[in-house]
């Protein structure tokens, strides 16, 4: 199946339901349109974009070093938030970092042995 085939099924009834509680306003729900439209926003940027992604590499990249990889959005959101909140971040997510990118690499590089061919 196709990334595009199945992403449309998987998203279609939660993109319908936030899309038609934010043009009707206040729902049975109790929470606003403005509301409706930011969970879409959250919505579509990181759980579409980023779940269909990773969906898309798994293609061309192993199962494992895609799985390692999603590591990264620990220290990526440490970043964003030190960023744009001015947020400092504790001393454990410097090591934490660091450990995280080490064994990112050690994953990378065990995989590219594997598939790399004999030298004769």
């Amino acid at each position: 199946m196709s990334t595009t085939a199945y992403t449309s099924v998987c998203f279609r009834s939660p993109r319908s339901h936030c899309s038609s509680c934010a043009r009707v306003g206040p729902t049975a729900d109790g929470y606003s349109a403005r509301t409706w439209w930011i969970l879409i926003a959250i919505t579509v940027g990181p759980q579409l974009l980023g779940h269909t992604l990773v969906n898309r590499v798994l293609r061309v990249i192993s199962a494992t070093v895609v799985s390692v990889a999603i590591l990264f959005e620990i220290v990526g959101a440490t970043l964003i938030a030190w960023w744009w909140f001015s947020e400092t971040p504790s001393s454990g997510a410097y090591p934490a970092a660091v450990l995280i990118a080490i064994g990112v690499m050690l994953v990378v590089r065990a995989s590219n042995a594997m598939a790399a061919p004999p030298v004769e």
